[in-house]
């Protein structure tokens, strides 16, 4: 998922977009002939979504379909001042690494902040009727999703290094654990108390584990654990 996230998000859509160069001039007064009024501004790109239907949706869909174009202008449009439309065509070939990229395009144009590698030790294949059915990456984007619905304050999201999570499913329910490790120890417990507050509203009344355990610049997150089986993670 997260290859196919990063071919889409901030490369392509946004490409396609600033194809036309004259979309980096337009005024809001030229977007009100359009009927685009509200939708760009030069910050933040697309600054609204009007769609009821979309607008109901949770978050984080709205969020995977508004991104690529939004902060993918953006990052393309950043590639585009630095080095030509031949640094954009040099993206396509060389990928943005994660979404943290993508929002901070300084981290791919410059010394390249690459993901830290996650160490989770050895997955157990199956625990009891849970079967592991595959491990992805969450990212910045993720992260900054539970900041906006949960804490309101970006603050819990910077700082990323790298993340991985584990799955397992018996083909009715699941759960997951999400090992995540930031630039510092500040910036663990900022997405810790992040966390925290997110993880109050998923584990009332449930059987299942719902914490997180922070260990220097690392979090460790439990998504509905039986409490039986947190000691092997």
């Amino acid at each position: 998922m997260m290859k196919y996230t990063m071919e889409k998000i901030g490369v392509g859509e946004g490409a396609i977009d600033l194809s036309n160069p004259g979309m980096l001039s337009y005024s809001q007064s030229d977007l009100k002939e359009l009927g685009l009024e509200g939708y760009f501004d030069e910050a933040t790109g697309l600054t609204s979504l009007t769609d009821p239907v979309l607008n109901s949706a949770p978050l984080y869909f709205q969020e995977w379909l508004s991104v690529p174009y939004n902060r993918g202008m953006i990052f393309v449009e950043t590639v585009r001042k630095r080095g030509g439309w031949a640094a954009v065509n040099k993206a396509f070939k060389q990928l943005p690494a994660s979404s943290e990229q993508i929002y901070h395009p300084e981290k791919y144009l410059g010394a390249k902040d690459k993901p830290k590698a996650v160490q989770v030790g050895k997955i157990p294949p199956q625990l009891g009727k849970f079967k592991f059915v595959g491990r992805d990456t969450a990212g910045e984007f993720t992260v900054r999703i539970l900041a906006r619905q949960y804490d309101k304050d970006l603050a819990g999201a910077e700082g990323w290094g790298g993340d991985t999570y584990l799955s397992y499913s018996d083909g009715v329910q699941g759960f997951s654990v999400w090992y995540t490790v930031w630039d510092t120890q500040r910036d663990a417990e900022e997405f810790k108390v992040l966390i925290d507050s997110a993880l109050k509203l998923c584990g009332r009344n449930r059987k299942t584990t719902y914490a997180a355990v922070r260990q220097e610049d690392r979090v460790k997150v439990y998504l509905g654990v039986p409490p039986e089986f947190k000691s092997r993670f």
